[in-house]
């Protein structure tokens, strides 16, 4: 018996200390929860301030808006009516920014006023200036369309000008059909250059058929074009060399194997031409200074009948 009462003290003892440690916990947990509720009160008070105060400082800007804007109205109330409708403006001052407009209606008389670069040289040419013998007109930024389409129309009738230069001018299909129509009535000019420019297998063919009728140019260059001429347009211009005789240089580069090599039979063909053709002058020419040199002798015949 006495070992029985032992055992139930131990367990009364054990059972004492779990409540009490439980007792604890929950005292624990509750402080806990207590603290948690505690700051989440405070960060709502102090979120709720600070919503306060933004709406406290909008009233304040709408407030004065609303008084800004009824001090602008009274004050436009109170200045007074125009007294003349046809009161003229006040005067724009000298500083004054002008409008776009102006300015373009200022830069385009000055560029009327102002006296071109190529005035000079193009009423030389209209003049048949002997002097001038070669119009370079290469490289040459501040020239435009009209301008090489008036010098065009004026080499047209003149006799003096052997050289028309004008490589890098951006010259295109409208100057090569000048140039075409140019070279069926110029009988003067024999070297042309057009390379580096914007014209197109029409402009080149346009100026290979009026080379039927022209007999006095020798050269022709079309290097460097924006525009690739392709393989019929080398083919025409073959087909259509086969009948001039006196085109003897052409600056271009065939891409065609065909094309070129008959070009290049032709020009060869004309070089031989020429140099006959120079062979019976210079010929026709020692004959004349021989006759010029030597003396006539009386025939037998002549004599006796004046006897």
């Amino acid at each position: 018996p006495l070992e029985k009462k032992e055992i139930k003290d131990k367990y009364s003892k054990v059972s004492e200390k779990d409540k009490s440690d439980k007792s604890v916990d929950k005292k624990s947990t509750e402080d806990k929860t207590s603290k948690i509720n505690t700051r989440g009160q405070t960060e709502t008070s102090t979120d709720s301030k600070v919503t306060d105060k933004k709406q406290l400082k909008e009233d304040t800007k709408d407030k004065n808006v609303l008084s800004k804007s009824n001090k602008t109205i009274t004050d436009k109330d109170k200045t007074p009516p125009p007294d003349n409708l046809n009161a003229k403006p006040d005067k724009i001052p000298e500083n004054s920014a002008e409008t776009p407009e102006e300015n373009q209606s200022d830069t385009s008389k000055e560029e009327e006023a102002a006296p071109s670069i190529f005035d000079e040289v193009l009423e030389r040419v209209k003049n048949n200036d002997p002097e001038l013998t070669e119009l370079n007109l290469n490289n040459s930024d501040c020239i435009n369309i009209e301008t090489l389409m008036s010098f065009t129309e004026a080499l047209e009738f003149n006799t003096v000008v052997k050289v028309f230069a004008l490589a890098n001018t951006r010259a295109d299909d409208h100057i090569a059909l000048a140039i075409a129509a140019m070279l069926r009535t110029n009988k003067t000019i024999t070297s042309i250059n057009l390379d580096s420019n914007h014209v197109t297998g029409k402009g080149i063919l346009a100026i290979f058929r009026s080379l039927q009728h022209n007999n006095t140019l020798t050269e022709l260059r079309f290097h460097n074009q924006r525009h690739i001429c392709g393989g019929k347009t080398e083919m025409e211009i073959a087909k259509m060399l086969k009948e001039n005789l006196t085109l003897l240089k052409l600056g271009y580069h065939f891409e065609l194997a065909g094309p070129r090599m008959t070009v290049t039979n032709l020009l060869s063909r004309n070089m031989d031409k020429q140099r006959q053709k120079r062979l019976q002058e210079q010929k026709q020419a020692q004959e004349g200074t021989d006759k010029k040199n030597c003396l006539e002798v009386p025939k037998v015949g002549g004599m006796q009948k004046n006897s």
